[in-house]
């Protein structure tokens, strides 16, 4: 998923422009948002806190073998125990690099989809790690009338 709106102000604006892809194309796009405004950061931050959704990414074994199959000019149906032990992590260390190459929009996520829309949306304006650093999830255990116990985030 992706954002196509905001509201902020009291005005719908258009967010059809992600905000990377605004900055990559040196003026050539538009956006409708203004991200100094103080209501608007205000709104990224509160997206930032109240999503739960991540970057992350873990390149799955068949990627691994197509990226082995590339660096030793193999078939990657055909590689042999040694050569994919022998190259597996030089392979995912490129997949990542080459992950982290690409767009915001473009990048793994692990959360739900409209999460995961809302977190590459508010990435290139507002760093999510930073940011929920500065505000770390606390957790305490409450018990109820039965005495059970209960996890609260």
């Amino acid at each position: 998923m992706t954002v196509s709106s905001l509201w902020y102000n009291g005005e719908v604006r258009n967010a059809s422009v992600n905000y990377q892809s605004f900055k990559e194309s040196k003026g050539e796009l538009e956006i409708d948002y203004d991200i100094e405004d103080g209501t608007f950061k205000e709104l990224m931050r509160t997206v930032a806190l109240g999503t739960k959704a991540f970057f992350e990414y873990t390149p799955t074994e068949e990627a691994i073998k197509r990226k082995i199959g590339k660096m030793i000019k193999k078939n990657p149906k055909k590689l042999s125990k040694e050569d994919f032990n022998d190259n597996k992590a030089k392979a995912e260390e490129l997949l990542s690099q080459e992950e982290l190459q690409k767009p915001f929009q473009k990048r793994k996520t692990e959360g739900d989809a409209s999460e995961s829309g809302l977190i590459k949306f508010v990435q290139p304006i507002y760093d999510l790690n930073e940011n929920r650093d500065k505000f770390p999830i606390h957790s305490y255990k409450l018990k109820d009338e039965m005495g059970e116990v209960t996890n609260i985030n």
